[in-house]
C-alpha cells in the first residue's frame, strides 16, 4: 500500500523531532514540503528526492504528496509544529477523502506544537483551562474566527 507519513518537525530545525519523525522521514522516498522546513532538514533529506513550494501553496503539497504515493512512493509531508495542530493533516485527509484515495494509507506523526514549545521557553506555563484560536484566514473565513472567538 502507498504511504504518506504527515511528519511533524516541532518548531523548527532537527533538534525537536521525534524518533518517530525521523524514522518516517528515512523511510521516505519523496520528502515534500513548505520551502523554508525543508532547508531546516537539509542533512537529514539531503538524499532524497524533494518537492518544496512557496507559502500559500498548501494544498498543492498536499496533492503532489499524494500523487507521489498513488506512484507507489512511500513519502513524507512535512509541517511544522505539530501536523494535527493547525497543520497539514486535516487538509491532506480532506483531500484524500474528497478525491476518494483508498488505497492511499496515511500516517500522522505527532511534534511538539510551536505554542508548547514557546510556553517552554517562555517560563509561562499552561495550567487548567485554555484555548488557542488560529487568526490565519488562510482556509479558514474570518468570519468563522469571529464566531470562535466570540463563543463563550
Amino acid at each position: 500500500m502507498a504511504v504518506v507519513y504527515i511528519v511533524s518537525t516541532g518548531p523548527g530545525g532537527t533538534k525537536h523531532l521525534t524518533t518517530l519523525a525521523k524514522e518516517a522521514i528515512e523511510k521516505s522516498e519523496v520528502i515534500v514540503g513548505y520551502k523554508k522546513y525543508l532547508d531546516d532538514l537539509r542533512d537529514l533529506i539531503a538524499n532524497k528526492e524533494q518537492f518544496s513550494s512557496g507559502m500559500t501553496q498548501e494544498i498543492q503539497r498536499c496533492q503532489k504528496a499524494l500523487d507521489y504515493a498513488k506512484e507507489g512512493r512511500a513519502v513524507s509531508l512535512i509541517s511544522n509544529g505539530d501536523v494535527s495542530v493547525y497543520g497539514l493533516a486535516s487538509l491532506l485527509y480532506e483531500i484524500a477523502y474528497e478525491k476518494s484515495y483508498n488505497d492511499i494509507e496515511i500516517i500522522s506523526i505527532p511534534g511538539v506544537t510551536s505554542l508548547l514549545s514557546a510556553v517552554s521557553k517562555c517560563g509561562a506555563m499552561i495550567s487548567g483551562d485554555f484555548a488557542v484560536v488560529s487568526l490565519s484566514d488562510r482556509l479558514t473565513p474570518i468570519e468563522v474566527i469571529k464566531k470562535r472567538l466570540s463563543a463563550s
